[in-house]
């Protein structure tokens, strides 16, 4: 019976569910320890300077080696986005005695096709070779189809090649039809079915020697938002009969993950069940989570239910250090108990190089050793390590073995290169301080003294350059954005990126004279400091001690200063404009905008103690 998960239920359908001639063989199981780390730790291509793959022009390669004295294992990997549709390739490969895996595989995809060979020995990755020729599904209606040979191991009692073909056929959004078909009788039909809160995902077929019939079902529900409730139904027939029925929940509650689910089946005769539940959260630093599952089963009778507790931890603390723990206990039985614990730390004391080690601890008693890598970034696209790594478990001796690994990551033009050059202007002068120019947003150019800049060895195909405004003087502003220009394999295609200097606006708030009579409690004189002043494109500031206030950076054309009125000091009043209009040149700055306050000053009027006063 399949256990319990807090996956998507579309990602729990059982793995009979399938293409029939294709369930063995299939490349997205989990990576292999050098792909997965190939994945995980080659470093991305370096932002300035660096010739980044273009579209149709370049090919990206990737590769990850690594040597222990068992064996080697190697990866490589083929990318380019071409102009008539992307291009990708990728190969893996690692002997028996390497790292225990014995397998090698390719896939090549080209526009909307996509061609797997393979040929897989090792228990880890399921055993099988063969071949697939087909399309990608399209994102909307439309059909995807593939046709292939595959010669499986262990999936049924026949060691004969299967050939298949398998075909989808999307008629609108969120409905779809799913046939697969085999020459030696195995078969399935599917449909898909979404609109609105309802999912539902339904499929019938054989797989000839291995089951004499399948079914299963999916339906999904949302209430609200993040919030869901699902079913899953299965039923299979032939070796290792069976059937399942589970519900669930699974919700989103502020980035925290929960999930609950209840399974109850029966297999080979043996009924259990299962309950599941769980949570996770996310955060920036700290993320955790736990999980509970308890399993019952008829037989042996007696024997109880099987508890598993597990736990997650990850602690960022800071850019160079990271933590993390696992843990897991299980009571099977009552009597059982087992426990393990998976703790690791990845420090780096520099950018460029990586410590980590890792320990699993176990009460079964079988010792782990320890797992340790040093890891150097050589180059800007180059990775060179030393591990010590436990054996994998299928080589059956234990123990650890120290090893290399190497990384390299390239691009290798697919056209001849072309060159772009240019110049920056500062209205119709050349600018004569050192800017910076991006290419695509990552190959980065200063230019000279003349103002003059240039990228050579572009890949043929169209690109944009712009100014890097990280590296601009604050007294420049850019009137144009990016350019898009487009390169020929060769040739030199040149641009202008202009540039536009910055005025400003400077004044003052100052005391008109006054010789009449001091108030109680006034201050004498005023205090100037923190009085708004706001100009018309929406930008403040405020009066320093003496009065002063300026806007820096502004490019030329007209513009209002006003004084918020109700900022003034205490018991002063405005003399004068509230606002002045003032136009800004380029590069020129605008002075003697001056606002003028004085003490508020009230009549005084005395009256004889038998007059009344007027109102």
């Amino acid at each position: 019976m399949p256990a319990a998960t807090p996956a998507s239920p579309a990602a729990s359908l059982p793995t009979e569910a399938a293409t029939p001639g294709f369930r063995t063989f299939t490349l997205t199981k989990p990576q292999s320890p050098h792909a997965a780390a190939a994945a995980a730790r080659l470093p991305a291509p370096s932002p300035a300077g660096s010739s980044a793959a273009v579209p149709g022009r370049e090919l990206r390669v990737t590769s990850f080696w690594r040597l222990s004295p068992g064996g080697i294992s190697a990866g490589l990997d083929l990318g380019s986005e071409g102009p008539t549709g992307p291009f990708h390739s990728s190969m893996e490969w690692s002997g028996r005695a390497g790292l225990g895996l014995d397998r090698a595989m390719a896939e090549i995809g080209l526009g909307r096709y996509r061609l797997r060979v393979g040929d897989d020995h090792s228990e880890l990755y399921g055993a099988g070779q063969g071949v697939r020729w087909g399309s990608r599904a399209p994102t909307g209606p439309g059909i995807a189809w593939g046709v292939g040979l595959l010669q499986p191991y262990g999936a049924s009692d026949t060691q004969v090649p299967r050939a298949a073909a398998d075909l989808r056929w999307s008629p609108a959004k969120g409905l779809a039809a799913t046939a697969d078909a085999g020459m030696d009788g195995s078969w399935r039909l599917g449909t898909d079915l979404a609109g609105g809160r309802v999912t539902t995902a339904l499929s019938v077929g054989r797989i000839v020697g291995f089951r004499d019939s399948d079914t299963a079902a999916i339906t999904q529900y949302r209430i609200k938002g993040d919030t869901f409730l699902y079913s899953r139904l299965g039923q299979w027939r032939g070796r290792h009969p069976g059937d399942l029925v589970a519900v669930g929940a699974r919700t989103r509650w502020h980035g925290t993950s929960l999930w609950l689910e209840e399974a109850r089946g029966e297999q080979d005769g043996e009924a259990q069940t299962q309950d599941a539940l769980g949570f996770f959260v996310p955060g920036h630093r700290l993320q955790w989570g736990a999980r509970l599952q308890r399993t019952a089963r008829s037989d042996p009778p007696g024997a109880g239910g099987a508890l598993d507790l597990g736990a997650d931890l990850f602690y960022q603390a800071s850019e160079r250090m990271r933590f993390w723990l696992q843990s897991n206990t299980s009571q099977l039985g009552g009597d059982n108990r087992t426990a393990r614990l998976l703790a690791g730390l990845s420090f780096h004391p520099t950018p460029a190089l990586e410590l980590r080690a890792e320990r699993t601890v176990q009460s079964s008693g079988a010792a782990v050793p320890w797992q340790f890598l040093v890891r150097r970034r050589t180059a800007a696209n180059m990775t060179l390590g030393l591990f010590y790594a436990p054996v994998p478990v299928r080589d059956g001796r234990g123990g650890a073995r120290l090893g290399i690994e190497w990384g390299r990551s390239f691009d290798l033009p697919l056209t001849r290169p072309g060159r772009i050059q240019g110049e920056v202007r500062v209205g119709d002068k050349r600018c004569r301080e050192r800017v910076a120019v991006l290419l695509d947003g990552r190959r980065r150019a200063w230019t000279g003294s003349a103002g003059q800049w240039r990228f050579d060895r572009v890949p043929a195909g169209v690109h944009t350059v712009r100014l890097d405004l990280e590296h601009l003087p604050a007294r420049f502003g850019v009137p144009q954005g990016e350019q898009t220009l487009r390169v020929s394999g060769g040739h030199t295609t040149e641009a202008t990126l202009p540039l536009v200097s910055l005025g400003g606006i400077s004044g003052r708030v100052t005391v008109a004279a006054d010789g009449g009579p001091a108030v109680p409690g006034q201050v004498e004189p005023p205090e100037l400091d923190g009085i708004t002043i706001t100009l018309s494109n929406d930008r403040v500031t405020s009066t320093g001690r003496d009065g002063s206030f300026s806007f820096q950076n502004l490019k030329a054309g007209p513009y209002t200063i006003r004084l918020a009125v109700g900022t003034l000091p205490e018991g002063c009043e405005l003399r004068g404009p509230a606002s002045w209009d003032v136009t800004v040149a380029d590069g020129a700055d605008v002075t003697g905008a001056e606002f003028l306050i004085a003490p508020i000053r009230r009549p005084i009027r005395f009256f004889r103690t038998d007059e009344k006063p007027a109102r």
